[in-house]
């Protein structure tokens, strides 16, 4: 969490008079949330079809 936090930051220092990088920070959590999501229901779907075999 916080290489992301610092990339954002680094990304805002570098470019400070774009609307982007707030954008990008707001939405950063919730394309991360969406993927930790996919991913754990994934896991799960194949532990739970490794064990109905």
């Amino acid at each position: 969490m916080n290489s992301i936090l610092d990339v954002t930051g680094l990304h805002k220092q570098v470019s400070p008079d774009l609307s982007l990088p707030s954008a990008a920070q707001a939405w950063l959590p919730v394309l991360l949330g969406l993927l930790i999501g996919w991913m754990s229901m994934r896991l799960s779907v194949a532990i739970y079809s490794r064990q109905s075999l």
